[in-house]
């Protein structure tokens, strides 16, 4: 604690940077308790959000948390302040200011209160000030209360800890709900923090899901239009979604170019559109899994699979098929290049 003594003869005291409360063992047990609830709950919020979204919510959470509690403690000598006069006692508290007259009703008692879980907090409480008045215990230490203590015309110290019901019954509403109902504002602070990250897992659940829906079936890049305006929208659909879906699961959406559609004509007449996609940073290796992904997407696709080219354990080629309609895909991986194509119905078998 600082203490000033000002040009008109007052004593301003200010708390110490450095002052932490008390910390006792029943404290510690509290807060791994609470840990205890909150980090699980956490967790699974995390895995609902995602793993990228998760770790930006808890740095910046973690930056502003640090932020408040740097600000917190490099201001304390101007957020709290008692300044003592022989006609006036002024506390100043995160801006408020109350100043209390010196008089023969004005009386301070220093108390020890003892919380549910065993430690103990002093307590300076002003009285006949119309309504009890204390300090915040946690910038003050039990030497600092009771220095400021003995500028006061009638003071006392409580001779033993006392617990809240007591304190409560001698300065009715002086002690905040958190203090006279611990269990009741643990259970209310862990259901609010359970619903609040419940809360955020949904929205962001939501929100990413929303997302994924509208980008789904966006094409990877602006695929150049068909010189022949007539092919069904629900073959040019299907052909853009399949070339969409394969590109995304088999390489990283910068890395794809296109060539120039073409257009093959079929024996009845009708003509397909064939569109082709290279990637020249392919991956090392495409595995059984990447040809379990594409034949998910060839199979939504009404594709089924014709043939299968392997090096090792290594996939180098795969072709799809409509028999019916001649919708095809073609996946080939050679001197380090990744080749997409895909063939369109022909467009009179796609008609109704």
């Amino acid at each position: 604690m600082s203490r000033t003594t000002l040009p008109d003869g007052s004593i301003r005291y200010a708390p110490d940077r450095g002052h932490r409360a008390p910390t006792t063992k029943a404290r510690r047990r509290s807060s791994l308790a609470a840990v205890a609830v909150v980090l699980p709950v956490g967790l699974v919020g995390l895995r609902g959000i995602g793993l990228e979204a998760g770790l930006w919510v808890v740095g910046v959470t973690a930056a502003v948390t640090l932020l408040g509690v740097v600000v917190w403690r490099l201001t304390l000598p101007s957020q709290h302040t008692v300044t003592v006069s022989r006609t006036h006692v002024t506390f100043r508290s995160y801006g408020r200011t109350r100043v209390l007259a010196v008089d023969e009703h004005l009386r301070g008692s220093l108390l020890v209160l003892t919380y549910q879980h065993g430690f103990e907090v002093p307590y300076l409480v002003v009285d006949g000030t119309g309504r009890p008045f204390r300090l915040n215990v946690e910038m003050w230490s039990e030497d600092d209360l009771e220095a400021i203590i003995r500028h006061l015309p009638n003071h006392a110290s409580a001779s033993e800890p006392l617990d809240a019901a007591t304190v409560e019954r001698e300065f009715p509403g002086l002690l905040p709900f958190s203090t006279r109902h611990p269990n009741r504002f643990a259970v209310a602070f862990v259901a609010a923090t359970v619903a609040v990250v419940i809360a955020v897992g949904v929205v962001v659940t939501a929100v990413t899901a929303e997302r994924d829906d509208d980008e789904e079936y966006e094409p990877v890049a602006t695929v150049t239009p068909s010189v022949r305006p007539d092919l069904s929208r629900e073959a040019d659909g299907r052909q853009n979604r399949l070339q969409a879906d394969v590109q995304r699961l088999l390489g990283e959406d910068d890395d794809w170019s296109s060539q120039d559609p073409t257009i093959r004509d079929c024996a009845d007449g009708s003509y397909q559109r064939i569109l082709t996609w290279t990637n020249d940073a392919p991956r090392e290796r495409y595995t059984q899994d990447d040809r379990q992904d594409v034949a998910e997407a060839a199979r939504r696709a009404g594709l089924v699979e014709r043939d299968v080219e392997q090096e090792g354990d290594a996939v180098t080629g795969l072709r799809y098929l409509d028999a019916e309609t001649l919708a095809s895909l073609q996946v080939d991986v050679s001197d380090g290049i990744l080749t997409v194509t895909t063939d369109s119905a022909c467009s009179s078998a796609d008609q109704p």
